[in-house]
């Protein structure tokens, strides 16, 4: 959030939605995580789950509230763009925040008219900022949709996968004008990858969904379905088809300059199972009706 001393005014981005949460129905899920690797949270001891009750759940929106009165002053309702950048005001009275949807947005900071829009191609989860240079205004803004969104629900999803829109620092001054390079546009379609001739061993697989969501899921979302751009969605990924190359990422580490993370605490059963599970998840994704 941002305040601006001008209008006396808080400008703070918002997500609504309800959740029923209640103790889990058993202690099944709760059994055979001792093993020092596997790092649980504590809301595997309950089960959860989102709701609409309000007929503006799961929206978002920019609130201008005044600390002082503790009221609303005006809002922006994102019917289409549920988690969204931070916000950022300035002595002019601009206010500007991107969205999920990739739309940088600059509003009237006292009334909340929208004045401008800039699409940025990819989603915004930061706030921008601003600065002087040789007199002349700059606000900056990097562009990046990730974070926790890769492991949210549907809410979550804009189409922006990983390594198919560009990550970028974009910056604007009036009167400055320049395009910017064409980009991937938002996709939705899943691209499974299978091997046929592949069995698949169904008790195995159920292990390996123990360990995904103990090692993996946040960054490639919660049952293999990452709505974000921070990391591969396994189905679709022809490493995670082979074993020795499966391996080699997970076990050893050879794709750990790239950012992902070598599990050397991670059994060869474990391997194996986590395996069997994205092959099976991916199986199912192919078969299942669209």
């Amino acid at each position: 959030m941002s305040f601006n001393p001008g209008t006396g005014l808080v400008y703070i981005p918002t997500m609504k939605t309800a959740m029923r949460i209640a103790s889990a129905r058993d202690d099944r899920n709760l059994q055979d995580f001792d093993n020092e690797h596997r790092k649980y949270f504590p809301v595997q001891a309950s089960e959860s789950e989102l709701i609409k009750r309000d007929p503006d759940d799961g929206t978002a929106g920019l609130l201008a509230w005044d600390p002082v009165a503790q009221k609303k002053r005006w809002e922006a309702h994102y019917a289409d763009s549920f988690w969204n950048g931070g916000t950022m005001t300035t002595a002019g009275n601009l206010l500007f925040q991107g969205t999920g949807r990739g739309q940088f947005l600059a509003y009237d900071a006292r009334s909340g008219k929208k004045l401008w829009s800039f699409d940025t191609d990819l989603g915004v989860i930061a706030a921008p900022a601003t600065y002087e240079v040789d007199g002349v205004q700059y606000i900056s803004l990097l562009v990046g949709y990730g974070g926790s969104a890769g492991n949210g629900t549907a809410l979550f999803d804009y189409g922006w996968r990983f390594n198919e829109q560009p990550r970028r620092l974009l910056t604007f001054a009036l009167n400055k004008h320049e395009p910017l390079p064409p980009t991937n546009p938002p996709r939705f379609a899943l691209r499974a990858v299978d091997n046929p001739t592949l069995a698949i061993d169904s008790k195995i697989a159920a292990d390996g969904e123990k360990v995904y969501h103990s090692s993996c899921f946040l960054c490639h979302g919660a049952h293999l379905q990452s709505t974000g751009s921070i990391a591969p969605d396994l189905r679709e990924s022809r490493i995670a088809m082979n074993w020795d190359s499966f391996t080699a990422v997970v076990h050893e580490g050879t794709l750990a300059g790239a950012g992902m993370p070598k599990y050397a605490d991670l059994t060869e059963t474990d391997v194996r199972a986590l395996y069997m599970y994205i092959r099976r998840m991916a199986r199912d994704s192919l078969t299942a009706p669209h």
